[in-house]
């Protein structure tokens, strides 16, 4: 063989590593895009803006001048209207219900009018913190609740009307609750 093509095989082997080299090292850096963030700063950022978000339910209820409850999971309400009934949902139960849906701005989302919803208590795809407020409440219950945005639609949003961790008002009368049999 001569010089020349020995020269340009081993240009080209080189390359090819060299190539392979940088695509491994584009490929881990796609696999891990928080690897130059310290997880001390994520945490601390995390935590300042859950912080902000509480201040904000605060300020909207106090605003509106509510007689609420802070429930232990985080979720503000008040009882517009109690139904009398002692019957409350648990879990497989299905609770039948009206309810709107709006942002802190006052922005209504989805419907205009109250919609009806019918949802299988922690079974069903939807928000946690509303499958975990239903389970207080009875048929005939009319309620208002914010629930911060970890409860409602999280970190992304619904992708559609609800925007990067955004806190979720609900004003809902519940109809009724069909028992699990």
């Amino acid at each position: 063989m001569s010089v020349m093509k020995h020269l340009a095989l081993t240009a080209a082997v080189m390359l090819v590593l060299s190539c392979g080299q940088r695509n491994k090292e584009a490929q881990n850096a796609l696999e891990d895009p928080h690897q130059n963030i310290d997880r001390e700063q994520l945490i601390e950022m995390n935590r300042k803006y859950l912080k902000a978000e509480n201040q904000a339910i605060e300020a909207y209820v106090k605003d509106r001048k509510w007689d609420y409850t802070v429930h232990s999971n985080g979720v503000y309400y008040r009882i517009l209207k109690k139904g009398g009934q002692s019957l409350k949902p648990k879990e497989g139960d299905v609770v039948v219900f009206r309810s709107v849906m709006e942002l802190l701005n006052g922005k209504r989302l989805y419907e205009e009018a109250p919609t009806r919803r019918m949802l299988r208590i922690d079974r069903e795809d939807a928000e946690i913190g509303l499958h975990e407020m239903l389970k207080l409440f009875s048929p005939g219950d009319s309620v208002q609740m914010v629930l911060p945005s970890y409860l409602a639609f999280g970190l992304a949003g619904d992708l559609d009307e609800v925007g990067m961790r955004q806190p979720i008002v609900y004003s809902i009368k519940i109809e009724k609750i069909q028992t699990q049999q």
